[in-house]
Order: C-alpha cells, then sequence, then structure tokens
C-alpha cells in the first residue's frame, strides 16, 4: 500500500505597503503635511475661525480628548487633576472639568463653563471641584495670554511626593510623562 501526499504552495504575499500619505479631515484640522511645499511637515493644524461659537465646539471637543488621552496614558488617576480652557467666545470665562468625572469617559458636554467666582454660567447637573477652581481661576486671572492649564496627579507623581523630595535634573526627560513630574524645592 502505497501513500501519497499533496501539498500545495501558494505564491508569496506581496510585502503589506501602508500609507504614510496624510488624509484631509474636515476642516483640514488633522491635516499632517502644512509645510508650504518646500519642506515636508508633519505639524498638527489649528483651524483658524471666523465664527467664535465654532471655535469654542472645536475647542471644547480638543479639551474632552485630551482628558481621555491623559486616562489612556496613565497620567491621571481617574478623576484627579483638571485641564481648564479660556472661553473663546467670553475669554472672562473658562471651562473646566467637572467633579469626580473619570477622566477616561469625558465628553465635550460634560465640561462646565465658570466665571472668576466658580459660578457656573450655563446650567449644568455637574459640581467643579473647589481645589481645582481656585487653581485654575487663579492662573487665567493672573495669566490672560494662557488659554489652556493642565495640572495632574499621576500615580508616579503621587507616589514620589511622599519622599517629599524635589527630581534631580540629571537629562531634559526627567520631567517628560510619563516619567516623574517635578516636586518644589522646599529649601
Amino acid at each position: 500500500m502505497s501513500t501519497s501526499t499533496i501539498t500545495t504552495t501558494a505564491a508569496p504575499a506581496a510585502p503589506l505597503q501602508l500609507s504614510t500619505a496624510p488624509k484631509p479631515a474636515v476642516n483640514n484640522a488633522l491635516n499632517w503635511d502644512v509645510s508650504d511645499g518646500t519642506a515636508p511637515s508633519s505639524l498638527h493644524v489649528v483651524p483658524k475661525f471666523e465664527d467664535k461659537y465654532e471655535e469654542r465646539k472645536w475647542a471644547k471637543q480638543h479639551m474632552a480628548a485630551a482628558f481621555r488621552t491623559f486616562a489612556r496614558l496613565g497620567w491621571a488617576d481617574g478623576a484627579s487633576g483638571h485641564i481648564s480652557l479660556r472661553d473663546p467666545v467670553h475669554p472672562e470665562l473658562f471651562w473646566i472639568n467637572p467633579y469626580a468625572k473619570h477622566f477616561a469617559l469625558m465628553k465635550a458636554s460634560d465640561l462646565v463653563l465658570i466665571n472668576h467666582e466658580g459660578t457656573p454660567m450655563e446650567p449644568t447637573k455637574h459640581k467643579v471641584n473647589a481645589a481645582g477652581f481656585i487653581i485654575h481661576s487663579s492662573i487665567h486671572r493672573a495669566r490672560p495670554d494662557l488659554n489652556a492649564i493642565c495640572h495632574m496627579h499621576s500615580p508616579f507623581g503621587r507616589a514620589w511626593s511622599c519622599f517629599g523630595r524635589g527630581l534631580e535634573m540629571l537629562n531634559q526627560g526627567t520631567y517628560s510623562p510619563p516619567q516623574l513630574p517635578p516636586v518644589a524645592d522646599q529649601q
């Protein structure tokens, strides 16, 4: 009795071709190529707006995305820390994250518009953290040239703060996330 084996071989697969060409987004806001044609560039384009309400919508969407990105990268522990954004429509007001809302779940509609006294300027079901308000309101008031401010209580930073020591500046990466944030020198 004999046995036979039939083997078939497929032609080798062509190598996977990945396209690195930019894909235009709405208003070219996420277009990778922002060069003038003389040099390549991979910078993000911040669109120019004629309508301040459209600018507000865009800014709030990106602010909420920043919260979700911080959560995904592990830079915050749930709801600890804040990001605030000066309102494009009313620059004397600013948007801040609501109290006890996990960063990974943040949506533009969750953000709270407040004045420098902490009063919400639009109807909201959310509360604002008092410490976050005090920090961000003080900075926005003192620095009208700043449009966005963030601070985090990362797990690494909180663990390091238990030692009560600052970080040695051994190289420029010492202060880059996800490594430990700087601690004020208390000498």
